[in-house]
C-alpha cells in the first residue's frame, strides 16, 4: 500500500535503519526520575508537607492528589524527607 502526501518525497530506494546518537533537548530515564523527584519533594516542601487540598502539593503540581500519593509511593519519597532534602539544597545554594 502506498500514499502520497504533500510535501512528502518517496524515495524508490530501500534505506536502513542507522541507529541515532542522542541528540540536545531530552532526558535520559534516570534524568525524568530525578527532576520528577526534585519537583515533587519542592511542592511538598513549599505545600508544608500538605498533599491533598488548596495549597497542597497536588495542587501546586497541578495532579491529582492520588495520582501524587502514588508517585511518592513509587519514588520512595516520604514528606518528611522530601522536605529535609528541599531544605539542604537550599542551604547548599547559600553557601
Amino acid at each position: 500500500m502506498q500514499f502520497d502526501l504533500p510535501g512528502v518525497r518517496r524515495s524508490h530506494s530501500l534505506t536502513t535503519l542507522q541507529p541515532t546518537t542522542p541528540a540536545a533537548g531530552f532526558l535520559t530515564r534516570d534524568e525524568l526520575k530525578r527532576r520528577e523527584r526534585e519537583s515533587i519533594a519542592a511542592a511538598l516542601s513549599q505545600a508544608g508537607g500538605k498533599i491533598f487540598g488548596a495549597g497542597g502539593a497536588a495542587d501546586l503540581l497541578g495532579m491529582k492528589p492520588t495520582t501524587l500519593a502514588s508517585r511518592i509511593k513509587a519514588l520512595g519519597l516520604s514528606r518528611k524527607l522530601a522536605i529535609e532534602c528541599v531544605k539542604t539544597a537550599a542551604i547548599g545554594l547559600q553557601t
